[in-house]
């Protein structure tokens, strides 16, 4: 009766393993599929993904083995489902796996936000409701939020590896838990691939403000970067020398210049802003009046920025734009 409960048991959570490398058949039929990890003379033990069986050697018909490539690669395969699954987590290593974790659950929300950033910029340009592009452009850059909370996940996860987990990491890819860590370094180096990192200096080197070149309609012009400027505004002339045609138009909205000085602008929708690599289709901007001669041609604003993961560094002297590959 005792073994009799332990092969159901075992069978049951050998249903539910991931990865099987041997075969053994009981003399009454079963199957029992997983790895052997020790043999005698009296017995066989078989790991089975959630622990292991003792097989006494009467109850075995034969044992089949599998080849050792691919053992190996079975094995490897086991491993790393148990590592994602957080069942085999190595001493000491807690706050390791809470970070890689925590990343790699960000790192599904953010290909999912960014699939739907892009379903609401479509249907930005496509929109002629201006509340429900205002309302779209909210959800977007809710979703932009997303992408920079896994870029920061990522961020917190080097920077342990880098500092107070660094000695244990080292340690770990030369010990028993190798594989372990095999599996960590394999999950950054695929994290590091989802991020494009553009950094672009800044013109007025020294002045204390970023001014970059952007490509604007195909039309460069020399923009300062404004973070608290919602819409990207663009200094004096019509439209039309922007490559803005009447269809662009979305109407006009008061918005701050020089001075804390309101005046009223054309909302527009921008054919292509570029920055550096760095380009986004369909961006608001607000073209103004401006009295005098400006050093700069306007502000690179939020409607811009905001579909990135920025850094303003103005003591550096750079703009830096990140995205999502």
């Amino acid at each position: 009766m005792r073994a009799g409960i332990r092969l159901s048991v075992g069978l049951l959570l050998a249903a539910a393993a991931t990865a099987r490398a041997d075969t053994v058949e009981l003399a009454n039929g079963n199957l029992i599929e997983g790895t052997i990890v020790s043999q005698s003379a009296s017995e066989v033990v078989v790991d089975i993904g959630y622990g292991t069986m003792s097989l006494r050697r009467t109850e075995i018909a034969k044992i089949l083995r599998t080849p050792k490539e691919r053992r190996k690669g079975e094995e490897r395969e086991f491993s790393r489902r148990r590592f994602e699954s957080g069942r085999q987590v190595p001493l000491g290593a807690e706050e390791l796996d809470h970070l890689m974790r925590g990343a790699l659950a960000q790192r599904e929300k953010a290909f999912d936000a960014k699939s739907k950033r892009a379903e609401l910029e479509a249907e930005i340009q496509m929109s002629t409701s201006s509340a429900r592009i205002e309302e779209a452009g909210k959800e977007a850059r809710s979703a932009g939020a997303e992408i920079g909370r896994y870029f920061d996940a990522y961020r917190r996860l080097q920077e342990y590896l880098k500092g107070a987990g660094a000695a244990l990491a080292a340690a770990g890819r030369k010990g028993p838990d190798r594989g372990y860590y095999a599996w960590v370094d394999e999950k950054c180096r695929q994290m590091r691939r989802d991020l494009v990192e553009d950094t672009v200096k800044s013109e007025d080197q020294g002045g204390g403000a970023v001014v970059v070149t952007a490509v604007v309609n195909g039309r460069a012009l020399r923009m300062l970067v404004d973070t608290s400027a919602e819409l990207t505004t663009l200094y004096g002339g019509a439209a039309a020398a922007f490559g803005v045609e009447a269809k662009d138009e979305l109407g006009t909205v008061l918005t701050v210049v020089a001075y804390e000085h309101k005046v009223e602008g054309k909302r527009v929708r921008l054919s292509s802003v570029k920055v550096g690599a760095s380009e986004a289709a369909g961006t608001e901007a607000v073209i103004v009046p401006l009295d005098g001669q400006p050093p700069f041609d306007g502000l690179l604003g939020m409607s811009f920025l905001s579909r990135f993961v920025f850094h303003v560094d103005p003591k550096g002297g750079k703009l830096v734009l990140e995205r999502l590959k």
